[in-house]
């Protein structure tokens, strides 16, 4: 590769000299036609060794914690993976501080991905405490993880000390990139990512436990109408024959309301979701204890995926998430071996 940067620099160096030594117009615009081409072509070479010779040198990270509900996760983690990938890093996934609360390896695995990635937070806090690394932005200068803070500045976007931790538009040559952000709504992205993340033992016997209690076959009705609304009554009303054709139904839902309007309707009703005993604007958000909150999820999925028919009107990346499963059940069963 660097034979042919070398390559490429040099025929740049002629053609400016044929250039400098022509008199004719037709061969001085023919040879800038084809330096302009040339260049392209070097650009990509340097970038590239650029690339490798960080790479042979030192590694690089990007420490992630991605804010937002599942789907929201999901998309942030596909584009954090894409910038590592452009940018050869490796990433450094915590997802402690989302509103799940976990350590993502105690749930969760990743096969079948060509970036590296790091999810043991013993790890990462060894990584991120190692001063001989420089952090961007660099007002960042605690290196307890326990301690970094941020805050919510609009959208999907979150400070620290007033700095917004995207990622840069270019990339840097500070040893960590520390990014804080929600996701998109984005199911075509959050499916790719779903695809690779796989189940760890603890979440395949939950799912299995509470899947044995069903029924088969059901109808699933999702409904979401925390922090979007859903017109369940009317989804309710406009498919009542076919609701009340089954003799087990799974209500998945975000919303205590919706799940008593559908046990009123004298219908054979099943949940397996904790909600919380106080107020709360979204379940994700909602103090429900975290291992319950995100097994309660894969669940869901799980559940929303194997359905024999999915009754639905809501809005938001989660349910378009679990429709786009619903057309290759693969995805979710290759999980629960």
């Amino acid at each position: 590769m660097q034979n042919k940067h070398i390559d490429l620099q040099n025929k740049l160096k002629a053609i400016k000299i044929s250039i400098n030594n022509s008199i004719d117009l037709k061969e001085i615009n023919n040879l800038k036609n084809k330096y302009a081409l040339i260049y392209k072509e070097y650009k990509v070479s340097r970038i590239n060794i650029k690339s490798i010779v960080k790479k042979i040198y030192k590694t690089q990270y990007v420490y992630l914690i991605p804010r937002g509900g599942f789907n929201d996760i999901l998309t942030r983690i596909y584009l954090t993976l894409d910038y590592c990938r452009k940018t050869n890093r490796v990433l450094l996934l915590d997802t402690r501080k989302t509103c799940y609360k976990i350590c993502f390896d105690d749930y969760f695995y990743f096969k079948n991905i060509d970036v590296t990635v790091i999810t043991d937070i013993n790890t990462i806090e060894t990584i991120f405490s190692d001063t001989t690394l420089s952090i961007y932005p660099d007002n960042i200068k605690d290196r307890d993880l326990k301690l970094f803070n941020f805050k919510h500045l609009s959208g999907n976007a979150y400070l620290n000390d007033n700095i917004i931790l995207n990622l840069p538009r270019t990339d840097t040559i500070s040893d960590i990139i520390v990014h804080v952000q929600a996701g998109i709504n984005a199911p075509e992205t959050s499916l790719i990512i779903f695809k690779s993340i796989y189940f760890k033992q603890n979440t395949i016997d939950h799912v299995k436990e509470q899947f044995s209690k069903l029924p088969s076959p059901y109808l699933c009705i999702q409904v979401r109408n925390t922090d979007y609304n859903c017109d369940y009554v009317s989804l309710y009303e406009t498919n009542k024959d076919i609701i009340h054709s089954y003799n087990a139904i799974y209500i998945a839902t975000d919303d205590k309301e919706s799940l008593e309007f559908f046990r009123s309707k004298g219908l054979p009703i099943y949940n397996f979701t904790e909600f919380p005993s106080i107020e709360y604007r979204n379940l994700h958000y909602s103090s429900v204890d975290s291992d319950i909150k995100i097994k309660n999820v894969i669940c869901d999925i799980y559940i929303i995926s194997m359905a024999e028919k999915l009754l639905t009107n809501s809005r938001g990346g989660f349910i378009k998430l679990c429709q786009n499963i619903r057309n290759d059940i693969n995805i979710i069963t290759d999980k629960m071996q």
